[in-house]
């Protein structure tokens, strides 16, 4: 222990000791490599299941778009879901035109669950194509 002038103790460290205490540290931090650690990403592979979505509703936005809202059955429960919310944006009138889409049709809403791999372990989608097509 040191004193200093008012009489007070206090410990004296060497900077440069500390210093390189530290940069040994950071070096054996920096040098630890897990091998065992999976990195994310594929391949991976995926349960599908597959749940119907009917068109309850078609709201027509302005001349040139509009919004699907659909009741998704799944698993004994219902949901609701937009369109707009499922996909990047509203449709277009051309696009639910050539679809050829209506209300009481029943679209595709996929979930996916990760079977092996370090992917996304659950994915849901809202599929274009007719329920009971895939």
């Amino acid at each position: 222990m040191n004193k200093d002038l008012s009489g007070k103790k206090y410990c004296k460290f060497e900077s440069n000791g500390v210093a390189w205490l530290l940069a040994l540290l950071m070096l054996i931090t920096a040098s630890c490599n897990n091998a065992t650690q999976t990195p994310d990403g594929g391949p991976c592979a995926y349960n599908h299941f597959y749940y119907p979505a009917v068109i309850t509703e078609i709201l027509e936005l302005n001349n040139n778009y509009r919004d699907i809202i659909l009741t998704l059955y799944m698993d004994g429960t219902t949901d609701t879901l937009y369109y707009s919310s499922e996909f990047p944006g509203y449709i277009s009138k051309e696009e639910l035109d050539s679809l050829g889409y209506k209300t009481g049709d029943t679209l595709t809403y996929e979930y996916m669950q990760i079977t092996e791999g370090h992917c996304s372990p659950d994915i849901y989608v809202l599929r274009t194509e007719r329920y009971g097509t895939q």
